[in-house]
């Protein structure tokens, strides 16, 4: 088994993992709406093969932008086929109308739904909240697609909501498991969204508001100021922010064989601050549920965010002997990983190696060639606990990949660093595309091709 954690570019938040043996292959996320080309660049050096890329099964986590990602325009190319689906069902984020179609919300308050980008300039601002306001109607234009092309499409209600034993059993050789959410954590989030819903449609389209800002963007930006704290929209979004992130499709795999590993990938759910109202039972439940079992990788929910990961869990985790964790996200962003968890990850570097793609790029985590657990690296060094900047950004990601400042993704470092003693050697290589390269390493006099 391989898990590889994709490069999701410079653009804030973002994820995209692939998991496959010679068996199955499954794709889990999207990125970004723009990173169409540095998906699939990425998959031609994985895979070796020209697309489209077919995957056994597409799973979608959760209802936001930066998970749904360009996966809509790949399946309308046809650049991505799936056999099988388990997407997030729409309901859950949009409200449901007859012949199980979904309402779209305002632009502006799509928008507000989706994570904080104040810090985008203007015209950037003013491109994300239109995109906001279409990302239903590409989602609802992907599940048709999906329904028409592919064996079987599922609907995420809940892991209570249907039994996965038939599906879990198919991508057994990945050891899939779907721990969460159940249906009554879905409900708990889903009344929340949509109440929260209701209270900003009542202040967006009010005329006091509406005459105080000459467009979305500038009454985006007020909201955000805090310009706006006397009202009850302000108490409600603080109090429940994290209703879309809380209802990520929660996985756990497992390699067969002798030296089997595990792996734990949860998506955005919040599980130290869940931030909704009357949903901190299930999500001790929940947790509960993910700690019966132990693994050897763990990507760190919520692009290393304060809500998704608390120094207990992690002091958890490194007891039970999880030495391997991967953050997913872009480069220009402040926020992700969160300076606080990063110092926490930092404390711990003794007992941990942690890599994240906005620094190492392509991630893979597999074992060797002599059966140990080991991380590959696109770029850069394992351990870095460096804060991230806010810088400007391009709005096509894929562009800044390919550009000057980034190694093209099909030049992989082939850094190993195995969870072993002293035994192995660290060795770095980048290899052009199309070259035939003899490799000599000379160790205590003998040399090894």
């Amino acid at each position: 088994m391989e898990i590889h954690l994709l490069d999701v570019g410079t653009r804030e938040y973002g994820d995209s993992i692939i998991v496959h043996n010679d068996e199955k292959r499954i794709l889990i996320d999207g990125a970004h709406k723009g990173d169409s080309a540095l998906l699939k660049k990425q998959m031609k050096a994985l895979f070796n093969e020209d697309g489209p890329y077919h995957f056994d099964l597409l799973i979608i986590t959760h209802l936001h932008d930066d998970h749904i990602g360009c996966l809509p325009e790949l399946v309308k190319n046809g650049d991505i086929t799936a056999a099988k689906c388990l997407l997030m069902d729409p309901g859950y984020r949009w409200k449901e109308g007859e012949n199980d179609s979904v309402l779209s919300n305002d632009a502006l308050i799509d928008a507000l739904l989706e994570e904080d980008h104040s810090f985008l300039s203007d015209s950037e601002l003013g491109d994300f909240i239109d995109g906001s306001g279409k990302l239903v109607d590409r989602y609802s234009e992907m599940v048709t697609k999906l329904k028409a092309d592919s064996e079987k499409v599922m609907m995420f209600k809940g892991v209570d909501a249907y039994d996965y034993t038939a599906l879990e059993t198919e991508f057994s050789s990945l050891g899939l498991k779907i721990l969460g959410p159940t249906k009554k954590h879905l409900q708990i989030t889903k009344v929340t969204l949509l109440g929260l819903v209701d209270t900003l449609t009542d202040l967006v389209k009010s005329s006091s508001f509406v005459d105080s800002a000459t467009n979305d963007t500038d009454r985006y930006r007020k909201l955000y100021s805090g310009a706006v704290t006397d009202s009850v929209l302000a108490m409600d979004a603080v109090k429940n922010k994290g209703s879309i992130n809380d209802e990520s499709i929660v996985l756990a795999f497992k390699s067969k064989g002798a030296n089997s590993w595990s792996a734990f990938l949860a998506g955005d759910m919040q599980f130290a601050v869940p931030e909704v109202e009357g949903l901190d039972d299930e999500m001790k439940l929940l947790l509960e549920k993910v700690d019966e079992k132990t693994y050897d990788f763990i990507k760190t929910s919520h692009h290393t965010s304060y809500n998704g990961l608390s120094e207990e869990m992690l002091d958890k985790w490194i007891q039970k002997g999880t030495e391997f964790y991967g953050h997913s996200g872009g480069l220009y962003d402040a926020h992700h990983p969160e300076p606080g968890v990063l110092d926490a990850l930092k404390d711990r570097k003794d007992n941990i190696t942690f890599v994240r793609t906005d620094r190492n790029g392509l991630i893979k985590v597999a074992n060797d060639e002599n059966g140990v657990l080991s991380l590959w690296i696109a770029k850069g060094e394992v351990n870095t606990f460096t804060k991230n900047k806010d810088k400007p950004r391009v709005d096509d990601a894929a562009v800044v990949q390919i550009g000057a400042e980034e190694k093209n993704p099909t030049e992989i470092k082939d850094r190993f660093i195995p969870q072993a003693d002293g035994s192995h050697i660290q060795f770095s290589a980048i290899i052009p595309e199309n070259r035939n390269v003899r490799i000599i390493i000379e160790i205590d006099g003998e040399k090894k091709n």
